[in-house]
């Protein structure tokens, strides 16, 4: 008898398994297919420095904002239940920015203090940095309810947040819409006079995979006065936990999660979709699948030819994914011992688990400009976070070391002049680590193990096109109720009964779980509407298919350490 479900989610990245486990949680009975050996995508933690066994390192997001918005996934769903847990105290600051000459500004989540460090350097900074905070603020108190509902069918309690939000912002909301619409030069020059404030922001903004003289750049600044409202959270034991509690959800409620599985095709039949092949030739049946992957792939690699209609072919063709050709390295170190920091003796190992370095302005432009042209510069603009300062549960048990974890954006993804990243990665390696020696001396002495992992590299391990973890630029155009194109909003497909989620699907990407929830709510009131009964049994054989394999994090990451 062929086994069939209420849901097949194609796609074990955290949005993928926060729909699944929505679904389960409202009594459905739901598969989720992962094509990679481990869930969670970017959300992941595991060992993977051979030369450093039990040093825990995060391969990608870490940071957790849009978690703390409520309604809260990680409420909605009690993931405490499964062992969920926060690192106490919440991350404060959440980053400091060093000068190269000792100076040092702290974000803290108390404004006031922030206001504080701000004005050792500039007095009417201080009082703008609050002017600007004021702005997004109620900028964000009007779109947040509406990123949490539905793009363009808006519940009465979605309107009467968003009005609420108006009349409390008054022409605040106007001056954050300037902003978000602005160019991160544009704002940097018109609201701060310090350089080292304006370092500060524009480094952080980097993210934005842009240069900062980009129209509407400005959006990348809105998270800044989030960490003010919200705060920054980390899981005890790394990123990781998060899919790890919604899985135990999902299984809790009777779902069923298979990973090394790869998904040919979309099923489908007269315009509905009832079920998808696997590369190994089962097929599986569902009322509904929600493909939890970028759009790129879910229209050109899953969908049949003839489910795609040539509004939406042309419209994935036109989507922006990666559109200045700029992406991340990453470069993780295990350390016998802290680093230190002999021109910041006065901060604390909190202060400093979080810090943004960049000299100048006029350095971090060069650094973009040395992108954009396939190359890079001595001194890139760093963002290094130490987990382990907070978390100790990332070191070996006794360890007295710490882990350094470099997140650099807007990195070219190919090289210029010939020049291939899998053989200059390590000379880019140690610029970062000399970079960061000139404010830790010392630090490369301590090292016992480091892996570096170049654009490509972050493509080829996690199977997402262009290597973009936003699945779809974040730019205007793509954002909003038509997000990612017209064709796919709503988080449906032209399909019926086949469903888009994931970091490209409608509100955003970064760590919220919010698409995955917003495609499980539409799953649920549109079987709601129809009541469609639940799907008998197939009397089909199915293709001889392995055992399903299991969920747990591997222990060793098959890239080799840097040497």
């Amino acid at each position: 008898m062929m086994q069939t479900y209420d849901a097949i989610i194609v796609g074990g990245g955290h949005n993928g398994l926060t729909c699944a486990a929505y679904l389960g949680k409202a009594g459905k009975k739901v598969l989720v297919l992962e094509a990679r050996s481990m869930i969670g995508g970017l959300v992941a933690t595991h060992a993977a420095l051979p030369k450093a066994p039990g040093f825990m390192i995060n391969r990608g997001g870490s940071e957790f904002i849009m978690t703390q918005v409520r309604p809260s996934v990680v409420e909605e769903l009690g993931l405490e239940q499964y062992c969920f847990r926060w690192v106490q105290p919440p991350l404060d600051p959440i980053m400091s920015y060093l000068t190269p000459s000792g100076g040092s500004i702290a974000f803290w989540r108390d404004i006031e203090r922030t206001k504080a460090e701000i004005r050792r350097f500039s007095p009417k900074d201080a009082f703008a940095y609050q002017r600007m905070a004021d702005a997004l603020t109620a900028f964000l108190d009007v779109g947040m309810p509406y990123m949490m509902g539905h793009p363009w069918r808006i519940s009465p309690k979605t309107a009467m947040r968003v009005a609420a939000g108006l009349a409390r912002g008054r022409g605040q909301v106007a001056t954050g819409a300037r902003i978000i619409l602005s160019s991160i030069d544009s704002v940097l020059e018109e609201w701060f006079e310090s350089d080292e404030l304006r370092t500060a922001m524009a480094t952080y903004s980097l993210a934005n995979f842009g240069p900062p003289s980009e129209s509407a750049s400005g959006f990348s600044m809105a998270v800044i006065p989030g960490f003010h409202r919200w705060g920054v959270r980390r899981p005890v034991g790394g990123s990781m936990e998060f899919p790890k509690a919604l899985a135990a959800c999902i299984e809790a409620h009777g779902g069923e999660i298979r990973t090394s599985t790869r998904v040919r095709t979309i099923l489908s039949d007269g315009g509905r979709a009832y079920g998808v092949q696997l590369e190994s030739g089962e097929e599986i049946r569902a009322r509904s699948v929600a493909a939890a992957v970028d759009p790129h792939t879910l229209v050109t690699k899953l969908m049949a030819p003839e489910d795609v209609p040539e509004t939406l072919a042309g419209q994935i063709r036109g989507l922006r994914v990666n559109r200045f050709d700029l992406y991340t390295f990453k470069l993780d170190v295990a350390l016998d011992r802290p680093p230190v920091f002999p021109r910041f003796a006065d901060r604390d190992r909190d202060v400093l688990s979080v810090v943004t370095l960049c000299p100048s302005l006029e350095s971090l432009r060069a650094s973009m400009q040395a992108a954009l042209t396939g190359t890079w510069s001595e001194d890139p603009p760093l963002i290094c976070l130490m987990h382990s300062v907070q978390d100790r549960s990332l070191v070996p048990p006794g360890s007295n070391g710490d882990t350094l974890y470099f997140y650099l954006t807007s990195v070219a993804s190919q090289l210029s002049g010939g020049r291939d990243w899998l053989t200059e990665k390590h000379r880019f390696a140690q610029a970062i680590l000399d970079h960061f020696e000139q404010y830790a001396p010392g630090t490369q002495d301590s090292i016992i193990d480091m892996l570096a992992t170049s654009p490509p590299e972050f493509e080829s391990e996690f199977n997402v096109y262009k290597g973009s973890y936003n699945h779809a630029d974040p730019i205007l155009s793509q954002m909003g109720p038509t997000r990612p194109v017209p064709a796919l909003r709503g988080w449906r497909t032209p399909v019926d009964g086949l469903w888009h989620t994931g970091a490209g699907a409608f509100p955003f990407g970064w760590i919220s779980g919010w698409p995955g929830r917003g495609t499980a709510r539409e799953i649920l009131r549109v079987d709601k509407r129809h009541r469609r009964p639940a799907m008998p049994p197939a009397t089909v054989e199915p293709a001889p298919s392995g055992p399903p394999q299991s969920v747990d994090v591997p222990s060793a990451s098959t890239h080799a350490p840097v040497a």
